[in-house]
C-alpha cells in the first residue's frame, strides 16, 4: 500500500493532469470569475495501524483538525466561540452560529431498532458496542430540507463506521474538497476521530477510506490554468514533494522515514471526554519531519 504522502500527491496529478477547468458560477466581490480545475473521484486508503496520515510536503495544522473534529462531533456545537481556531470566523453569525450545519445536525437523536439515541455519535457507538457485527454505524451530516438554513453546507458529509477482525474501520465521504487546504485537514481530523472511537469502543484502529466526488484545485492557488504559470505558493509545494520523495530534503534531513503519530491523554476511554488539549502529536516538527506551511487562498 503506498503512503498517504504518495496517495495524495498521485490525486494531485490527477486534476492537474486530466481535470476539467470549470467556472463555480459564484460570483467574488470584485466580479471575478472563481475558477477551480476539478476531477470526478479521489481517494485514499490508510492503514491506521501502519500510518496517522498528515501530509510532510507541507505543514498541516493538526491541533486546529482535530479541534475541529471534537467541535463537531463531541461539542456537537454549531457556534464558533465554542472552537479555539479561527477557521469558521468568516461564515458565522454576529452570535457566532453557522446556522443548522455541522455539530447541529449530529445533535440530532437517533431512532433506530426501536432503540432511542440522544445524538448520532452515541448511536454509532453504543451500537458498535451492542452489535460489533453492525453495518448500520453511519453519521451523515447532509440534511436537504436544512441546506438552506446552513451558512456552508458540509463538505465531509457522511461518515461510516465498521468492525472487522476486531478493527474499527471509517469510510469518509466528501462530496467536494478544496484540495490544497481544505483535503489534508479532513483526512487527519478522520484518522484522528476513528483512533478515539477505537479507543472508545475497545478495538483497534483499522482503516481509513477516504473518497472525495469532486476534487478541485482553484486557479488562485495555482496561478493560471491557461498559459500554466504557477503561484510561488504551488511551485513550492511541488518542489518539496520532490525533496520529499527523494528522502531528502536540502539540509538533509529525512523526512520520508518519520513517522508522525497521535496519542490520547484523556482519562478513561470515553470518547465524550477528550478535550481541546488532551492529545500529544509526535514526530511532526517543521524542519524535522515535515516542510513548512504553504499559504493557499481559501475561496469559500
Amino acid at each position: 500500500m503506498k503512503s498517504y504522502e504518495e496517495q495524495y500527491f498521485d490525486g494531485l496529478h490527477k486534476i492537474m493532469d486530466k481535470g476539467v477547468v470549470c467556472e463555480s458560477g459564484r460570483q467574488s466581490t470584485d466580479s471575478r470569475v472563481v475558477r477551480t480545475k476539478r476531477t470526478w473521484g479521489v481517494d485514499f486508503e490508510v492503514d491506521l495501524q501502519e500510518e496517522f496520515p498528515v501530509l510532510k510536503s507541507k505543514h498541516v495544522a493538526v491541533k486546529s483538525a482535530i479541534r475541529e473534529i471534537l467541535w463537531i462531533m463531541s461539542k456537537q456545537s454549531n457556534n464558533i466561540n465554542d472552537l479555539i481556531p479561527h477557521i469558521w470566523d468568516k461564515w458565522a453569525n454576529e452570535d457566532g452560529g453557522i446556522g443548522k450545519s455541522y455539530g447541529y445536525q449530529v445533535h440530532k437523536p437517533v431512532s433506530h431498532n426501536k432503540c432511542h439515541y440522544h445524538d448520532q455519535v452515541t448511536y454509532v457507538l453504543e451500537l458498535l458496542e451492542k452489535d460489533p457485527s453492525s453495518r448500520h454505524g453511519l453519521i451523515d451530516l447532509w440534511c436537504p430540507e436544512e441546506l438552506s438554513q446552513m451558512n456552508l453546507v458540509p463538505c465531509c458529509h457522511v461518515s461510516q463506521f465498521a468492525i472487522l477482525n476486531g478493527r474499527l474501520n471509517c469510510m469518509l465521504t466528501q462530496r467536494s474538497g478544496d484540495y490544497l487546504v481544505g483535503v489534508p485537514f479532513n483526512t487527519t481530523q478522520y484518522a484522528f476521530l476513528t483512533i478515539a472511537f477505537a479507543r472508545h469502543l475497545g478495538v483497534e484502529p483499522g482503516i481509513l477510506l477516504h473518497h472525495i466526488s469532486d476534487a478541485h484545485v482553484y486557479e488562485s492557488q495555482y496561478g493560471n490554468f491557461d498559459t500554466g504559470e504557477q503561484t510561488e505558493s504551488f511551485k513550492t509545494l511541488m518542489q518539496n514533494n520532490a525533496a520529499l520523495m527523494s528522502d531528502r530534503n536540502p539540509t538533509g534531513v529525512r523526512y520520508m522515514s518519520s513517522k508522525p503519530a497521535v496519542s490520547i491523554l484523556a482519562k478513561g476511554t470515553d470518547f465524550f471526554v477528550i478535550g481541546d488539549d488532551d492529545f500529544i502529536i509526535h514526530n511532526y516538527k517543521v524542519g524535522e519531519n515535515c516542510f513548512p506551511d504553504i499559504k493557499f487562498e481559501v475561496e469559500a
